[in-house]
């Protein structure tokens, strides 16, 4: 979906549309480029730190509340 503040052909407009070209103002004047998206690459390293990420905040989660704040209370000096 399109999102712009201004008419596309006035000297105000920023924003994108269908997110591949972005118009911003700069001091040099208007600008309109082209941004293509990120490729998430898939490794190994990668996908071992999202599971545990993803682990750790699930096991997070299912803390309560007083064992929350005694965690808090840890610093990386502590360890």
């Amino acid at each position: 979906m399109a999102k712009i503040k201004y008419p596309l052909f006035s000297k105000e407009v920023r924003g994108s549309i269908f997110g591949q070209l972005t118009f911003s103002k700069k001091i040099t004047g208007q600008q309109c480029r082209s941004q293509n998206s990120q490729v998430d690459f898939v490794n190994p390293a990668r996908v071992y730190v999202r599971h545990t990420f993803k682990l750790s905040t699930q096991w997070w989660n299912l803390l309560t509340a007083d064992e929350k704040l005694t965690f808090s209370g840890y610093s990386k000096a502590d360890i």
